[in-house]
């Protein structure tokens, strides 16, 4: 790259606003679809953190516009986002598209143990998300069917061809009931806590509004990563508290997410070694909700 990263980011920082002055740019680590920096600002006396998020490579879903939007349209909602101060999508400033949030002072954690009552703020977030008005926000991808590109993604070997024959042989899957706003990516690593608290949910770039298991079933499975199978079924349990859960949707979405991660994992830049634990309980994931669906 021949531009100037550095004089990149004192021109966005003079883009918030003309008098700040960049003290350092930061960039977090864990980033696996875009990349983020906090930039550590000052002007006057005053100093503040904002962060940059680039649009992804490959992009999201979700431009990194629209996912501006969103943010900006939630403003008044009681989710706990950060606030959309600037949206670019130029290269004039920077390589890729990119905006600039608020910086929350939360850190994403997940306990050793499970923990119902971490689960249970867990679980209410979402159904708070699934509460928003989808009349009020920007225009979102819909997502309704879990059979849509199911086959693309689910690996084409021996393993998995009793699982193919049986998705062929359902008919439709297009979820008919209320749309309902998803995040599309709902897994601990995007909620930040302090106190004990949710103080932050980030990262909107695969939202969309349809069928709701579909974000049960990704929540289910990054829960999975960590706590095993036990802990996706308290997840899902603490869920239907508050919503009727569809055993057979959910268990196809599981298969639609699980293949989905094993057709992408290898550009996520993630270590070995939890790319090797995803793929895993990826795998078993399918090989469950297909027996689940078998036993009707």
């Amino acid at each position: 790259m021949s531009r100037n990263v550095k004089e990149d980011f004192q021109n966005i920082a003079a883009l918030i606003s003309p008098k700040a002055k960049l003290i350092s740019a930061d960039i977090l680590p864990g980033g696996y679809s875009s990349d983020v920096y906090i930039l550590n600002l000052v002007e006057g006396s005053l100093k503040k953190k904002v962060v940059l998020r680039s649009e992804g490579s490959p992009r999201a879903e979700n431009r990194i516009s629209t996912e501006y939007h969103l943010i900006y349209c939630l403003k008044g909602s009681n989710l706990p986002l950060p606030e959309a101060i600037h949206i670019d999508v130029s290269l004039k400033y920077f390589p890729k598209p990119f905006m600039v949030m608020s910086f929350i002072d939360g850190k994403s954690f997940e306990p050793d143990e499970l923990d119902i009552s971490w689960m249970e703020k867990v679980s209410n977030l979402l159904n708070d998300i699934r509460s928003i008005e989808i009349s009020s926000l920007p225009k979102l991808p819909i997502r309704i069917d879990p059979l849509d590109r199911l086959l693309d993604y689910l690996p084409d070997e021996k393993e998995w061809r009793k699982v193919r024959e049986y998705l062929k042989s359902i008919g439709s899957s297009i979820f008919i009931g209320e749309y309902k706003f998803l995040h599309g990516d709902f897994w601990p690593g995007n909620i930040l806590w302090k106190n004990d608290e949710i103080i932050g949910l980030i990262d909107w770039e695969y939202a969309a509004i349809g069928d709701p298991m579909s974000d049960i079933a990704v929540a289910s499975l990054e829960l999975r990563y960590k706590y095993g199978a036990k802990g996706a079924e308290l997840f899902q349990t603490l869920c239907s508290n508050y919503i009727n859960i569809d055993n057979k949707r959910l268990y196809l979405w599981l298969i639609y997410v699980s293949a989905s991660t094993l057709r992408y994992i290898h550009e996520w830049r993630l270590p070995k070694e939890r790319q090797a634990l995803m793929i895993r309980e990826a795998k078993a994931a399918i090989h469950e909700s297909f027996s689940f669906l078998q036993k009707g």
